[in-house]
């Protein structure tokens, strides 16, 4: 008895905050939200990055004579620290992914030793509806995703083109590519911040 009764304080804690569903906004247990405060703070810092990295190809773009050296290496530094954010956002994502797998495994094991049925419903409801809120948050990162990879694309068609040919001819060759990375860069904001915030929506603060 003992035993059960903790099996469904397990389940109750889990569940705190979302019996109804149907009137409250789904908040996710903490094992889940840790993972996704992580993803959150790297998603931020990756915004930043973005930013920083837009801002510097703007000077490079007007850049004239000898600053164009300069300002050049200044756009590789900002792109460089994108691109290891970039990958930073993209680790965590993985191991949040895994994270979430593992324990929702373990819940649904834990809601199958529930013998009481109403309990036992109650936990698979809670469950299905974390799961829902999760898989959510993949979608919106998923766009997230889709927006950045022409975005970074063009960022890095700047790079090999300067690389080749620092010089007012060669920027002026590069300027396609950087006005469209210039055009595509608030929709990957846009992107990020809406995966920010409904991150904010289903963790607890």
């Amino acid at each position: 008895m003992v035993g059960q009764l903790a099996r469904w304080a397990t389940v109750l804690v889990l569940g705190s905050g979302l019996w109804l569903t149907g009137c409250t906004q789904v908040r996710v247990p903490d094992q889940i939200g840790n993972s996704l405060r992580t993803l959150r703070t790297e998603m931020e810092l990756g915004r930043g990055n973005i930013e920083r990295t837009t801002a510097a190809l703007g000077d490079l773009r007007s850049a004239k004579g000898a600053l164009i050296k300069p300002t050049y290496a200044t756009y590789l530094s900002h792109l460089t620290a994108l691109e290891e954010k970039a990958g930073g956002v993209g680790a965590v994502g993985t191991m949040t992914d895994s994270a979430a797998a593992k324990f929702f495994a373990q819940w649904e094991q834990q809601i199958n030793e529930i013998r009481d049925a109403d309990v036992s419903q109650a936990g698979r409801e809670r469950r299905e509806d974390v799961m829902k809120a999760f898989d959510g948050i993949k979608a919106q990162i998923a766009e997230a995703r889709t927006a950045y990879r022409p975005y970074f694309s063009s960022l890095c068609d700047i790079k090999t083109c300067l690389d080749a040919d620092l010089t007012e001819q060669g920027l002026a060759a590069a300027r396609p590519a950087m006005d469209k990375a210039q055009r595509l860069e608030p929709a990957v904001l846009s992107k990020i911040d809406a995966t920010i915030q409904a991150i904010d929506k289903i963790v607890h603060p």
